[in-house]
C-alpha cells in the first residue's frame, strides 16, 4: 500500500487518461498508480509511448492498461470507454488533454467557442456512466496560452467557459467537472500533485472551475480559480 492512498481514497479507482502523453503523462499516470489506482492510458496514434508509460506504471507494481483509438464521435468514445468498463467494471475519473487529444487526431486549431469533439464525446459518455454510479470526476487540462511545444492552436480562454455548463448538468449526480490550466514552466508532478486531489474522494465539493497553477505545488505555487470558469470580473 502506497502511503497518502488511503487519504485520498484512490485505490482502485479506475482513471482514464485521454490524450495525456509525454513527461506529463508519465508522471501523471505514475501518481495515479502509486496511490493505488487503476490506470488506462489512452492515446489516438502513438502505440509506443503508451506502451512505455504503461510498462513503466506497472514495473512498479501499478496497474495499467493501453488504449489506442481517435474518439471524434460518438461510437469511438462509447468504445473506448466500454472497454474500461468491460475490463475493470467502471470508470471513476476522467481526464482529458484537449491539446493533446486535437493534435493527435490532426486538429491544427480549436478556436471555436463550442468543446472539441474529442473532449464533448468522451465526457458526455463518461458523464453517462458516472450518473449511472452515482459518483466520478473529470478533468479536463488545458493548454497554456503560450505553449510552443505544442501544435495545436487552443484558445485556453473559451475552453474554460465550457466547464461551467458541464458542472452545471451534472451538479446533483455528484460527478465533478473541472478544468486546470498550468503557466509555463510548472513541472510534471506539479501538475499531478494538483490532478490527484481533484480526481480523489476528497475532492468533495470543488466543480465547475477553472484552476490555473503558478509554480511548484509543495513550494508555494497556488492553484488560482480563473475568472472566465468562475464568473468573476
Amino acid at each position: 500500500m502506497v502511503a497518502g492512498s488511503v487519504a485520498l481514497e484512490l485505490e482502485q479507482r479506475v482513471v482514464l487518461l485521454a490524450g495525456v502523453e509525454g513527461t506529463a503523462g508519465e508522471s501523471i499516470a505514475q501518481a495515479f498508480a502509486d496511490s493505488g489506482a487503476w490506470v488506462v492510458v489512452h492515446s489516438c496514434h502513438d502505440l509506443e509511448g503508451t506502451k512505455r508509460i504503461v510498462d513503466r506504471v506497472r514495473s512498479t507494481g501499478g496497474r495499467a492498461m493501453p488504449a489506442i483509438g481517435v474518439t471524434d464521435d460518438a461510437a469511438s468514445a462509447w468504445a473506448l470507454i466500454e472497454r474500461v468498463v468491460v475490463e475493470w467494471a467502471q470508470l471513476d475519473v476522467l481526464v482529458c488533454d484537449v491539446a493533446g487529444l486535437a493534435t493527435q487526431a490532426g486538429r491544427t486549431a480549436v478556436t471555436a467557442s463550442s468543446t472539441p469533439p474529442e473532449v464533448e464525446y468522451l465526457t458526455a459518455e463518461a458523464i453517462n456512466r458516472m450518473r449511472a454510479t452515482g459518483d466520478g470526476r473529470i478533468i479536463v487540462l488545458l493548454p497554456p496560452a503560450t505553449d510552443p511545444s505544442s501544435d495545436c492552436d487552443v484558445s485556453p480562454e473559451p475552453s474554460a467557459a465550457w466547464i461551467r455548463p458541464l458542472a452545471e448538468a451534472t451538479s446533483t449526480d455528484r460527478v465533478l467537472v473541472n478544468a486546470v490550466q498550468c503557466a509555463d514552466g510548472v513541472a510534471a508532478p506539479d501538475l499531478a500533485r494538483v490532478l490527484l486531489f481533484l480526481g480523489s474522494a476528497w475532492n468533495t465539493a470543488v466543480s465547475g472551475s477553472c484552476l490555473t497553477l503558478h509554480g511548484p505545488v509543495a513550494a508555494g505555487g497556488r492553484a488560482v480559480p480563473s475568472p472566465v470558469a468562475t464568473g468573476e470580473g
